[in-house]
C-alpha cells in the first residue's frame, strides 16, 4: 500500500517475508517522486534503511519489534523483465 503524500501516515511493505507497516521519512525520496523521476509499478522493491523500534519482554526473554519506519529510500528495484505478464484488455 503506498500513500504518495508527505505525510506520517505508513505504508505497508514486505520485509524478510512478514507484512509490515511503516511511514517513510525520507523527503528526499518524495522530492524524487514528485519531480517523476522515479515511477513504481506493483512488483517493484526499493533498497532502503529500515529502523526497527523494539522492547524487551521479560516473559518470554526476548526482543520485540514494536514499530518500524523507512530512514531512507535507495535505488529502485524493477521487477524482473523476464516475469511473465499478461494483458487483461480483452483486445
Amino acid at each position: 500500500k503506498a500513500v504518495f503524500e508527505r505525510s506520517a501516515r505508513k505504508w505497508e511493505f514486505i520485509w524478510n517475508g512478514f507484512k509490515i507497516s511503516a511511514p517513510i521519512l525520507d523527503q528526499t525520496f518524495f522530492d524524487r517522486l514528485e519531480a517523476r523521476q522515479i515511477a513504481i509499478k506493483q512488483g517493484d522493491a526499493f533498497k532502503a534503511t529500515l529502523r526497527v523500534h523494539q522492547a524487551f519482554d521479560k516473559m518470554t526473554g526476548n526482543w520485540l519489534n514494536e514499530k518500524y519506519e523507512v530512514v531512507s529510500v535507495g535505488d529502485l528495484i524493477a521487477r524482473r523483465p523476464d516475469q511473465i505478464t499478461a494483458d487483461f484488455s480483452g483486445g
